[in-house]
């Protein structure tokens, strides 16, 4: 087991150990500023059109914990690249991974 605050790499992911921040209900552009853990957990239809805060190379996990948010994919004028290419409504549960490359998150 880690001390508090020692680094830790899981699976390529780099994170810290502090808990999961939660987006505002209903953000279209959620602040990923600082952050690299989030929940999702719009409590109505909520469409999320990119990120807002981010620095090239972060790289952000997502779990949503209901079925109310969608990402709405590059192709439709986000700057979310989906690895389907299309818009896409998370499920209950659903985990997601994003990294920044300046100017586009690209689904890994």
């Amino acid at each position: 087991m880690l001390p508090l605050g020692a680094l830790a790499t899981l699976e390529g992911f780099r994170t810290m150990n502090r808990p999961f921040r939660t987006f505002a209900d209903g953000d279209t552009s959620p602040d990923v500023t600082g952050w690299s853990w989030f929940k999702v957990s719009n409590t109505a239809a909520t469409t999320i059109d990119g990120f807002a805060g981010a620095v090239e190379g972060q790289e952000i996990v997502l779990i949503a914990t209901t079925a109310n948010t969608t990402l709405e994919d590059a192709s439709n004028g986000s700057t979310l690249k989906l690895a389907g290419g299309a818009d896409r409504t998370l499920a209950a549960d659903e985990l997601v991974r994003f990294i920044h490359d300046g100017t586009n998150w690209y689904e890994a």
